[in-house]
């Protein structure tokens, strides 16, 4: 009788535990992809196309599409500027028999103007 009352708790903390490595990961990716993209746009702040290249080529594995990157550079680079690149993506939950709202994700980049 208990084992029937603790397998649902046990099951659910397992797909949880599933969910926040999933949802971490993805994290990780759109952090690190958004890095790598700044870091192109530092140095070459004119050229947003091929930042975005770059930044979706550091996240092979979510796929990105344009609109979900964001490319901000100053007209003229000076050595106080920054250029910032934003990589977004919703994550929906696979928990069964729970409401699957989404949530954006968002990593971003930020480094000093050097172009």
């Amino acid at each position: 009788m208990e084992f029937a009352l603790v397998v649902p708790l046990l099951l659910l903390l397992v797909v949880g535990i599933i969910q926040f490595g999933r949802i971490y990961s993805m994290q990780i990716q759109l952090s690190g992809a958004a890095n790598a993209g700044a870091r192109y746009l530092a140095v070459h702040p004119t050229e947003a196309a091929e930042t975005r290249n770059r930044t979706r080529g550091a996240a092979v594995n979510l796929a990105l599409t344009n609109g979900e990157i964001a490319v901000t550079a100053p007209a003229t680079c000076t050595a106080t500027s920054e250029v910032i690149v934003v990589a977004s993506r919703a994550f929906v939950f696979d928990i069964p028999l729970l409401p699957n709202a989404p949530i954006t994700l968002r990593g971003r980049g930020v480094m000093p103007c050097s172009g």
